[in-house]
Order: structure tokens, then sequence, then C-alpha cells
């Protein structure tokens, strides 16, 4: 177990970090704004200097105006629309997201929806940091007392966050009546899917999820999305 002096150390590793990661985004979006201007004026931005012009030029090779629009050409030849507007990034991330046809689905499968039309420096992150803000973290976690939920590690990482971490009664399910319900549910509607197949149960789980939270409750006549979106 580290010590408390080790501490600083791995903050300041973490800081330096993120502020590098910030500098590449910075340096990158001014790259593309360049490779914009030089595709439309032919030109460069006034302060460039003689390496700066050469990456402008080499980077544009991938590029194509449209309509006004950039874009760029992927490995397979493929065109996806550039993004540089932050506006236009969260309104692509809602669509992709939060919109009804779209299932409310997690990283991967956000991320892959996404890059079909659209592409711009970090949009992983992107993606990650726009799931979190839309559902943050929980005040309260309920588990049973196995040991993957209750560990050293664990009881770090709900005393970070400031989550209260309930245990329930040992051999006592119905402490946990919902989840547990919530689960035979689920596990059911895998079993339709999966067949023989039992590895594959993760690749469906997305959909019997979206399935459920779709699909109006007998005891409140209303479903979990309407209930939490409106």
């Amino acid at each position: 177990m580290a010590d408390g002096s080790a501490n600083p150390a791995g903050h300041s590793s973490s800081s330096q970090c993120t502020e590098s990661e910030d500098s590449r985004g910075e340096i990158e979006r001014q790259l593309h704004e360049d490779v914009l201007l030089y595709l439309q004026e032919q030109r460069y931005r006034q302060e460039c200097t003689k390496n700066e012009k050469r990456c402008i030029r080499r980077k544009a090779m991938r590029y194509t105006l449209e309509d006004g629009a950039l874009l760029y050409t992927k490995q397979d030849k493929t065109k996806v629309r550039y993004i540089l507007d932050p506006k236009e990034k969260e309104r692509i991330l809602r669509g992709c997201h939060v919109h009804p046809t779209s299932g409310h689905m997690g990283t991967k499968k956000t991320q892959a929806r996404i890059t079909e039309r659209y592409m711009w420096q970090g949009v992983g992150k992107d993606v990650k940091a726009f799931l979190f803000m839309q559902f943050g973290l929980p005040r309260v976690i309920t588990s049973d007392q196995g040991s993957e939920f209750n560990n050293c590690l664990d009881k770090k990482l709900m005393k970070m966050m400031k989550i209260d971490h309930c245990l329930t009664t040992p051999y006592h399910p119905q402490a946990n009546g919902l989840v547990e319900r919530f689960n035979q549910t689920i596990q059911n509607m895998l079993v339709k899917f999966v067949n023989e197949k039992k590895e594959l149960w993760e690749d469906y789980l997305d959909t019997c999820v979206f399935a459920y939270n779709t699909s109006k409750h007998e005891s409140s006549k209303y479903c979990p999305f309407a209930v939490m979106f409106g």
C-alpha cells in the first residue's frame, strides 16, 4: 500500500498528463483550421513558419472541401466530415446517443456511430466525457457482500468519489429486490438471444437493456426511459 507521501507526485504526474493532452488538442485544432484556410483560399496564417506550412500541405492531402465542409479521406477511401465547431460536436454527440433512434448505447457503439459520418481529434475522449456528464456519479451504491464489490480497492474508490456503499445482509436477496428482479429479467432476455453461444451475451446486452427501458412497466404504467427523460 502506498503511503501519503506518494500522493503529491501522483497528482503532479496526472496534472502534467492533462496539460499535455490539452496542449496536443490545441495544436491539432489549430492545424486543422490552417488546413481549412489553405484549402479555401490557398494561403497560410501570416505567422506560419516554413515547417508549419510544409506540415499543412502534407496534412491537406487527406482532406477535401465540398460545399464548404471539410472532409477527411479515411484509409478505406470513404470520406467523413471533419468537425471543428464545439457546438456542432455536442449536437452530434446528442444525436448519436440521446436521440431515440440511437438507443442510448455505450461508449464504443456511440463512438462507432459517430465515426461512420464524422471525425475530430479526441472523439473517443469526448464520447466518454459526454456520457459521464449525462448521468454523473451515483450518490449511493447498494450491493451484496461479494468480494468483487466489497474489497480494499472499491472502498478507496467509493471514498474518493464520495459515494455511500450500502451492503445487503448475507443470504437475504430481498434487501436488494429491485436489482435482483431486474437481473432476472435481463438474464431471461439474453438467454433468448445467445442460445448455445453463451460467450456472446455481452454483444446483446445493450439491445436487451434498450428493450427493457422502452417497455411499459405494469406497476408504474410508464417505461423507464419516459420516467428518466420525460
